[in-house]
């Protein structure tokens, strides 16, 4: 049985967003810094200190944009 398109889509979607977490995990690891999730806020902690980082304008491809963001920031 054939697998609908939609469903390929859908788990491709799921596995490339867990490797974008997976990779933003790695960079405030190396950073030693951590980040907040606050609704489409989104905010990084290092010593304790709060920056914002960016607003999220696509749910779905969140960890894609937070990924962008801190690669961008190195």
């Amino acid at each position: 049985m054939k697998e609908r398109q939609s469903l390929k889509f859908a788990n491709w979607t799921k596995t490339t967003e867990e490797w974008y977490q997976k990779e933003s995990d790695k960079i405030l690891y190396r950073k030693k810094s951590g980040i907040i999730l606050d609704n489409d806020l989104v905010f990084t902690v290092i010593d304790n200190h709060k920056q914002f980082l960016l607003k999220i304008d696509n749910p779905k491809k969140k960890w894609f944009q937070i990924w962008l963001k801190l690669r961008d920031a190195k």
